[in-house]
């Protein structure tokens, strides 16, 4: 470590003029611009425009390797704090250290951050976002290292020196990896899309006795559950509806909704709606009844069971869990005041044109009547533009914004079509 201290330092008395002067003024005052833009860009994010997805910068929107230093990663009072905060620190370093190597530092912290948000894609995530969480994390731990014993006050009240909040931080973080690496349940996996966990799922349905793993025999798994949600039979709805497909290729891939699956968007609405009615699938209706000319009835429809699973209740909670969860982590949903659950989907089905965006879904209301919905965008790019489209039927559904504010006739966040996350 004093090696590559001396290293830097060399440099940095060489090439004195390499700095930034008032880095962290400039990365702060940035910062705050794009949260105000985002907040009166009638609908337009910038944010989603300047943020790190490696997958955008392959496809050629590079200028997200340096604007996604100026992304916003809260709002409000507490990004306020934040900007503060990360500002006094690193004026406080760049005061010790010079401003060449003050910039050296956090650029070093840049650079990090972008090959691990590619190293990624190696792992076969497409979707990570690559944030300035660990960057700011490391510009802390720098400066408890520097002014170990300096007193600060934990929320403007409690007094506390810096080298204690510096170990709290590094146990958060540790724990953090641990749990994220050692843990991932059922939960986890749902919230956040683990496509390697669902792929292990489906491989061990497909070993027998004997360890050796089948592609048929965990297809045959994979359809024996899709059988009991009836997403192998029609919904019943009084319109022409085409019959439903459970994948008969490719076994993993089928456990993540690649494969062969082809589903109409009312049959992935039951799908959901068994989910919320925990093991209880309906026939779907669309008339409530017929009459006459004069208003007699001459036909209702009612509610109608077509199959009950019989699934452990601890079960369901966990799927339920997942999906709450899963709208607590979405920067497109959780804001919504609603009791929501989701999921969302992207199936890559040709290098030749766009994705199909796809989410699903159920919400409560208090008094109000609970809803299960399904929107599917073919060749919508991403899922995120499926989400945007449920927030916007579920602001009419509930009332909770006038129709002019929701039909703008314009894109509601333009930049983010191609960006998903699942």
């Amino acid at each position: 470590m004093r090696s590559i201290e001396t290293m830097l330092n060399r440099f940095c008395r060489k090439h004195p003029r390499f700095g930034i002067p008032n880095l962290m003024t400039i990365v702060a005052v940035g910062t705050a611009l794009v949260y105000l833009l985002d907040q009166f860009g009638q609908g337009i994010s910038l944010s989603a425009i300047l943020a790190l997805f490696p997958t955008l910068v392959l496809r050629g929107e590079v200028w997200r390797l340096v604007t996604f230093v100026f992304v916003p990663m809260s709002g409000g009072i507490l990004l306020l704090l934040e900007l503060y905060f990360y500002w006094f620190i690193g004026s406080a370093l760049e005061r010790e250290w010079g401003s060449a190597k003050f910039t050296l530092f956090y650029l070093s912290g840049v650079v990090l951050n972008i090959l691990f948000g590619f190293l990624s894609l190696l792992t076969g995530d497409p979707t990570t976002l690559v944030t300035m969480r660990y960057v700011n994390l490391s510009l802390f731990f720098a400066f408890a290292t520097l002014y170990p014993n300096l007193q600060v006050l934990l929320f403007f009240i409690i007094p506390i020196k810096v080298k204690w909040l510096a170990w709290v931080d590094a146990a958060l973080f540790a724990w953090s990896v641990i749990s994220s690496l050692l843990s991932l349940d059922v939960v986890g996996a749902i919230e956040n899309s683990c496509n390697v966990f669902l792929c292990t799922t489906a491989y061990l349905l497909g070993l027998d006795a004997d360890g050796n793993f089948s592609q048929n025999a965990a297809l045959e798994k994979l359809q024996q559950y899709a059988s009991l949600f009836d997403l192998d039979q029609k919904t019943g709805v009084q319109i022409t509806e085409s019959s439903p497909h459970v994948s008969d290729a490719m076994g993993l891939p089928s456990a993540i909704g690649q494969g062969t699956h082809q589903y109409t968007t009312a049959q992935l609405a039951r799908y959901v709606s068994t989910i919320y009615n925990s093991g209880t699938s309906y026939e779907l209706n669309l008339l409530d009844k017929v009459t006459d000319s004069e208003g007699n009835t001459v036909e209702e429809f009612s509610p109608k069971v077509s199959k009950q699973m019989n699934v452990e209740d601890w079960i369901w909670e966990d799927v339920h869990e997942g999906m709450r969860r899963m709208i607590q982590s979405s920067g497109t949903l959780q804001s919504l005041p609603l009791e929501l659950y989701g999921k969302s989907g992207t199936a890559q089905e040709s290098e030749s044109r766009p994705n199909h965006g796809l989410f699903i879904g159920y919400a409560k209301n208090g008094g109000q009547e609970d809803i299960a919905f399904a929107t599917r965008i073919a060749f919508g790019y991403s899922s995120t533009n499926a989400a945007v489209v449920a927030k916007d039927l579920l602001n009419y559904y509930y009332n909770l914004q006038e129709e002019t504010e929701i039909l703008t006739g314009e894109a509601m966040q333009n930049g983010l079509s191609t960006t998903h996350f699942d």
